[in-house]
């Protein structure tokens, strides 16, 4: 049953990093240009990540930075990416072992020891606790329960160990206690707790990141011929958690799985209905519910998507829909791959690929068949790449697909050998009725002077989020020092950003730029560990983070009274800050001396008011 659920699920995967970015002149935007970096030299290699990749030499792995230089060593026999530090390596073969099948057939596999890696080479070897028994052991794992990825996610990760199934290892390499009923784990922490199972059949549950039990179901038997009951959960997500619901008829022997999602204090919000849904993960930060808050879920054999509270948003009628990524959802018709607008929902990008991915920066990689191309989110290909598919394109062991979006430095491939080039792409301009008029003169200004990651140059009517509006103040914050991120949060703490990230300030997201955010007194969360990225803020919320973005600028940026007729609903905490905003013209009213300080905040008022905060950092 386990293997079964597994397979239900698809896996999509790109990763982010952040630096002091360059602005793109507008007659080079839209146009990707790229150069080979470092020569096809390896036998295998990895994307980078947080600034290193896995290579491959001589039978064996190490890592290289950007410039081509070896900063760990090739001295391991596996290697994963780095994520929030750390990356998974293992140093030794334990074990080789030969299966004889009954057909007379054979199957060859090899036992590994894992540990873990920091950025400096410095290694620390897995160890796992009994919880029973106190009793410690090395962690050695066959290659067939190896993943393609296998990377830290909000604080652990998680392998899956024969015997014991899925645990969760710390940066300090020491298991996780799971000493209660729930002993393993079946999914990734996410937003502080993690789905979990027992030994017992029918027993699962959420485990919280001490390893304490949250809440648990046992399958219990009515005594008739049929019995309901809850077969797996899955990570939550903006709150919600999708959970595999079983209907089982004895007589027959058949068993109905049917998804839906309940809240954090378990009642059921959307009905047990679906029979398969969409994710994204791993590289991009664990999601059911995408960047327009959808669900991708299927029914009678289509996909759809419905919102948080179950309601239909887009018809059933596909037989893929992936997740809104930069304004583009995949979607799969006649068993080709395409891109629909995700505001009209009409065809931007006709079906026409075997596989493809989400979009990052501006692009995405497609496959044809034949070879892995580029594809802009207008559609245009550039087939002049030399991509390896199988960075790409993944299938693991439990038939789950991985289809990890390009960054700025991709995986080539030639001879047989792997190196990388490194792309240069902006995405055009936004142009009349991408958003309101109003706004384009200086939206447009926002994006040319390198304020707007590249992700959020998109849906510009749209609310933005809490982890956005992070994303962007890092950004216009870089923009205007001419620092990166690492040096930024480094300069100001005396601490590296992994360090951060390491502490894991809140259970609910560890994306770099919303814990640089918090680092650097630009946000904060909203107590208990909560940040709660996806909501969206208000008029004072974004007075708030402006200001303290100009301060972490070493700006002055105090403020006196606000001046407008509804300053007395401007809440205390926000006043200083919405005046300030207001006397360097960096936020204005919403209508004659009103500032709305509850109003919502839409992407383009938040670009133009970052260009405002860099004019003002910049004079």
């Amino acid at each position: 049953m386990k293997r079964r659920l597994l397979s239900l699920a698809l896996a999509l995967a790109g990763c982010a990093a952040l630096s002091a970015p360059a602005a793109a002149e507008p007659e080079t935007r839209g146009t990707l240009r790229w150069e080979t970096v470092i020569s096809p030299q390896y036998e295998d290699a990895e994307p980078f990540s947080e600034g290193l990749a896995a290579v491959k030499r001589d039978g064996k792995w190490g890592y290289i930075d950007t410039e081509g230089q070896t900063v760990i060593p090739f001295q391991y026999e596996r290697a994963y990416d780095f994520s929030e530090g750390y990356a998974v390596v293992s140093p030794n073969i334990v074990e080789q072992n030969v299966y004889e099948l009954a057909n007379g057939n054979t199957i060859e596999y090899n036992y590994y020891d894992l540990g873990r890696v920091d950025a400096e080479g410095n290694y620390v070897p897995f160890s796992y606790t009994d919880p029973q028994t106190t009793e410690r052991g090395a962690v050695v794992v066959p290659d067939i329960f190896l993943p393609s990825e296998l990377v830290y996610h909000n604080g652990f990760v998680r392998v899956t160990i024969p015997g014991l199934g899925g645990q969760f290892f710390g940066a300090d390499g020491a298991s996780l206690p799971l000493a209660g009923e729930l002993d393993h784990a079946a999914g990734p922490m996410n937003e502080g707790l993690a789905p979990a199972e027992g030994r017992m059949e029918g027993l699962v549950g959420w485990v919280d990141a001490a390893g304490t039990v949250v809440h648990n179901f046992y399958m219990r038997s009515s005594g008739g011929n049929i019995d309901t009951f809850i077969a797996a959960t899955l990570p939550f997500n903006r709150g919600l958690a999708p959970v595999w619901q079983c209907t089982t008829d004895w007589s027959s022997g058949e068993s109905i799985y049917l998804l839906g999602c309940m809240a954090r204090n378990y009642p059921w919000v959307i009905q047990p209905q679906y029979t398969a849904y969409w994710r994204s993960d791993v590289y991009t930060g664990y999601a059911v519910f995408g960047e327009t808050g959808l669900a991708m879920v299927a029914k009678n054999g289509y996909y759809g998507a419905i919102d948080r509270r179950g309601e239909t948003v887009i018809p059933f009628r596909y037989e893929i829909l992936g997740q809104s990524s930069e304004g583009r959802i995949l979607f799969r018709e006649g068993g080709k791959y395409g891109y629909l607008d995700t505001e009209t929902l009409e065809v931007a990008v006709e079906a026409q690929f075997m596989n493809a991915t989400m979009f990052k920066n501006g692009l995405a990689a497609v496959w044809d068949g034949r070879q892995v191309m580029l594809i802009d989110r207008d559609g245009r290909l550039y087939s002049d790449i030399p991509l390896d598919r199988s960075v790409y394109f993944q299938t693991n062991e439990d038939s789950t697909q991985v289809a990890r979006a390009p960054e700025e430095y991709v995986v080539l491939r030639q001879g047989g050998l792997c190196g990388f080039a490194r792309l240069e792409y902006a995405p055009p301009l936004p142009e009349a009725g991408d958003a309101d008029d109003w706004a384009l003169d200086e939206l447009r200004e926002a994006v040319s002077a390198g304020l707007v990651p590249a992700r959020l140059q998109n849906l510009y009517r749209g609310g933005i989020t809490r982890e956005d509006f992070c994303a962007l103040a890092v950004q216009t914050l870089c923009r205007a020092t001419g620092k990166g991120l690492e040096a930024l949060v480094r300069d100001a703490t005396g601490r590296p950003l992994a360090d951060w990230r390491g502490e894991g300030p809140f259970m609910d997201t560890n994306a770099e730029e919303t814990v640089a955010a918090a680092a650097l007194g630009i946000a904060g969360g909203r107590g208990d560990g909560i940040f709660d990225p996806y909501a969206g803020i208000t008029r004072q919320e974004a007075a708030v983070m402006l200001r303290n973005t100009a301060k972490a600028a070493g700006a002055a940026a105090s403020g006196g009274e606000t001046g407008f007729a509804d300053g007395a609903e401007i809440a205390d905490w926000a006043r200083e800050a919405v005046g300030f905003a207001a006397s360097a013209g960096v936020m204005r009213g919403t209508a004659e001396d009103m500032f709305s300080p509850l109003g919502t905040y839409t992407r383009e008022q938040s670009f133009m008011t970052a260009l405002r905060l860099y004019r003002y950092l910049t004079r």
